[in-house]
């Protein structure tokens, strides 16, 4: 019995709580511009004036024909800016890959001729040619894992080139300047 009353009891003063922020919020101030008015300074005003006043002025004309050719010439700067540093951080990733891949060209190269050594040999030197086949083999290894990393590294790159809508162009340094 002493449950159910306090259980009730409880859920009436959350009703309550709950019903009287509702309801300040109902009777929250209402401004409208007319109350803003009221309240403004005479500083506020003296900007908008000051501009409006110097707005038709020839000078002001012709400074803001400087301002839009500046700007004109900085977009231009900062387009130019910004396709080669793409280019070239795509470029550096293509160029260890490219680099990965004639170094692992290279060390399967030795590889062969060292395995078709390995065939000819027999005894002390064929063990030697063998310790050096573990050791190109476990370069080998390493240099395919480089390259495999720089690959990704390059997928990443223009990944995040599609994500920010980079032509995929400046990725290969095709571009008209």
């Amino acid at each position: 019995m002493i449950l159910k009353t306090l259980c009730i009891s409880l859920t009436i003063c959350i009703v309550t709580l709950f019903s009287t922020t509702i309801n300040a919020q109902l009777d929250a101030p209402y401004f409208s511009n007319e109350d803003i008015e009221k309240y403004k300074s005479h500083s506020d005003n003296k900007m908008s004036e000051t501009k409006a006043r110097t707005a038709g002025s020839p000078e002001s004309r012709r400074l803001s024909g400087m301002r839009i050719e500046t700007k004109e010439k900085a977009e231009k700067t900062r387009g130019h800016k910004e396709k080669e540093y793409w280019c070239k951080r795509a470029t550096f990733y293509k160029n260890k890959i490219e680099r990965a891949e004639s170094e692992i060209a290279a060390a399967e190269g030795k590889l062969t001729e060292l395995k078709e050594a390995a065939l000819r040999e027999t005894g002390k030197k064929r063990r030697i040619i063998e310790a050096d086949i573990k050791k190109i083999e476990k370069k080998l290894k390493e240099i395919k894992r480089k390259r495999k990393e720089n690959e990704k590294d390059l997928n990443r790159l223009e990944d995040e080139a599609h994500r920010k809508n980079i032509p995929s162009g400046w990725l290969r340094c095709q571009f008209d300047w």
